[in-house]
């Protein structure tokens, strides 16, 4: 999306005459087009512990789930706050009737249970595979989840390197 804003601006500079505004407005076009296209991540699981659900609307719900020592909590620009799980286990739908788990600490549970679930999010470190345990996000620094046709997607942020001006944790 950015490559294609950027192309637009490209084309606005270099070209002249009679084809710069149809040529800019047919990039801007396409970029804008791919930008709103894109598909949105349905959870983000912050380093600080919460987790947030695209549950209806275009706001994510903010729901505190895990005490962590991290960074602040991920700021989105369109939250509502939700309901923290209590319980052992909670079970959410999302949009377009996907199921999001939270599993605290110590729930009991079977993998056949997990599998059930589109997205299993885990206080501990479960032994399954389609759940996704809280060592991996505190870790990798949080993660957005997305789930397409083919399958389920985890993008983590950017690992850290050692800058002059910042030390990595």
């Amino acid at each position: 999306v950015l490559i294609g804003f950027t192309i637009t601006i490209a084309l606005f500079v270099i070209l002249q005459g009679w084809a710069r505004l149809p040529a800019t407005a047919l990039a801007a076009a396409s970029a804008t087009a791919l930008w709103i296209t894109t598909p949105q991540a349905q959870v983000y699981w912050s380093p600080s512990g919460e987790v947030y659900l695209k549950t209806g609307g275009p706001a994510y719900s903010q729901l505190p789930f895990l005490e962590a020592d991290a960074l602040g909590p991920l700021r989105l620009e369109n939250t509502i706050p939700g309901s923290a799980c209590t319980r052992a286990r909670c079970l959410y739908e999302l949009d377009e009737g996907e199921t999001v788990l939270l599993l605290n600490a110590n729930a009991s549970i079977s993998c056949a249970e997990i599998a059930s679930v589109d997205i299993a999010l885990s206080a501990d470190d479960l032994q399954c595979p389609n759940a996704i345990p809280w060592s991996q996000i505190e870790q990798r620094g949080g993660a957005k989840i997305r789930l397409t046709d083919s399958g389920r997607h985890i993008t983590h942020p950017p690992r850290c390197s050692p800058r002059p001006w910042r030390q990595c944790p």
